[in-house]
């Protein structure tokens, strides 16, 4: 934490101080509370991952194609079967491809470009992920 000023917090008589400021790096400063003193320290824009994944039946026979910006809250939804539809009605839990994408376009796009392939060349990519199609939702720490 990088500290700028400190005001004591009595002395603010309750009014908000605006201390944002725009930085070149992207960052901001932010008022916080520390020990009774108002100050502020440099907020980083936080860079939010975004995640294209594959889900199968137990039998691999159904593959379902999603996107999502928190795969593991996402996987403990499909397997708790949570949401009606697609996932629930033909139990895809099984994660079996993931793609980590830096920005929600670029993942959606991909998605929407993995939906339009046929079957096969879905199942040439899971096969260079994942030969014996295993469930990777334990081998990559999400459940």
């Amino acid at each position: 934490m990088r500290t700028l000023s400190f005001q004591p917090a009595n002395q603010r008589q309750g009014r908000h101080v605006a201390l944002r400021a725009p930085r070149n790096d992207g960052g901001s400063l932010v008022p916080i509370r520390f020990r009774g003193f108002l100050t502020t320290q440099v907020s980083r824009p936080v860079a939010k991952e975004f995640f294209v994944y594959i889900l199968t039946n137990p039998g691999n026979r159904v593959l379902y194609t999603g996107v999502t910006s928190d795969l593991g809250r996402r996987l403990q939804a499909h397997q708790s079967r949570a949401t009606p539809g697609f996932t629930e009605r033909y139990h895809c839990q099984k994660l079996i491809w993931c793609e980590r994408h830096p920005s929600a376009e670029s993942a959606i796009t991909r998605e929407k470009q993995i939906k339009s392939w046929r079957r096969q060349r879905k199942l040439d990519l899971i096969g260079e992920l994942n030969p014996t199609w295993k469930d990777l939702s334990a081998d990559i720490g999400i459940l």
